[in-house]
């Protein structure tokens, strides 16, 4: 994976795959609550309308794994996947 940064700021990345960083310069962080980075805001969104009749089927989601990099505008990242 190679992330080329045009603005800099923290990047957010979601993966079904351990990621690990080539360079030890990089440092890849678990990422913990809301993205700070103003790209990345979220809109709120409104709680559906269900009807009472509808039959809702479970479903199953992957594991993820989430990592924040701090960027510098105009630097390459690159990551590996475990």
């Amino acid at each position: 994976l190679v992330i080329k940064s045009s603005l800099g700021g923290n990047c957010r990345l979601r993966s079904h795959t351990p990621l690990l960083s080539e360079n030890k310069t990089i440092t890849l962080t678990e990422s913990k609550g809301l993205n700070k980075n103003p790209f990345y805001e979220l809109m709120e969104v409104k709680k559906p309308i269900v009807s009472s009749k509808a039959t809702l089927k479970g479903i199953t989601l992957k594991n993820t794994y989430e990592y924040d990099i701090a960027t510098t505008a105009g630097n390459t990242y690159v990551l590996n996947f475990n």
